[in-house]
């Protein structure tokens, strides 16, 4: 309602990092987040959310980002370019990520870390309700800021059955 940023998260998602780590820029990304799983912390603006005015969770139940190249704009930032599926809409963007480097944990594991932050227009993905207040302002922003903060897990590649 113009007077404060309203936190949200998705709680059920899968993201797959596929690290080079002697080039990055052959690195991959893909996310998909099931939408139904957003949690602002207040259930009726949660389920208003997940209606036909926003999401529309029973029609379009996940959204999806899959790079398509990395560029590297510093040691420890790059750019992942890529295709971001909100509903029915396909938009090409280009996600600042800053990389925080790889480590091995105590138990052994091999983790990498790091961080983005998008700004996109929910108007651009079919997200158009909103009401003008007696204000001027809109009840909710056409501006929506996508914070990213990841931590990664080696996966070790599963052997052929065969084997």
């Amino acid at each position: 309602m113009g007077l404060a940023i309203v936190l949200g998260k998705f709680t059920d998602y899968t993201a797959t990092i596929s690290y080079v780590p002697n080039d990055i820029t052959k690195s991959s990304v893909q996310f998909t987040a099931k939408v139904a799983s957003l949690d602002t912390g207040v259930t009726l603006r949660d389920d208003h959310l997940r209606s036909a005015d926003f999401f529309e969770v029973e029609k379009y139940p996940e959204m999806t980002f899959r790079s398509t190249r990395i560029e590297r704009t510093s040691d420890k930032t790059f750019i992942a370019h890529g295709d971001l599926k909100i509903k029915d809409v396909t938009k090409q963007i280009a996600l600042p990520v800053e990389f925080y480097g790889v480590i091995k944990d105590s138990q052994g594991q091999t983790r990498l870390g790091g961080s983005a932050t998008l700004n996109i227009n929910r108007l651009d993905y079919g997200i158009k309700w909103s009401q003008l207040l007696d204000n001027g302002s809109l009840v909710v922003d056409n501006n929506v800021q996508i914070a990213l903060q990841f931590e990664a897990v080696r996966q070790e590649a599963k052997k052929d059955a065969a084997e």
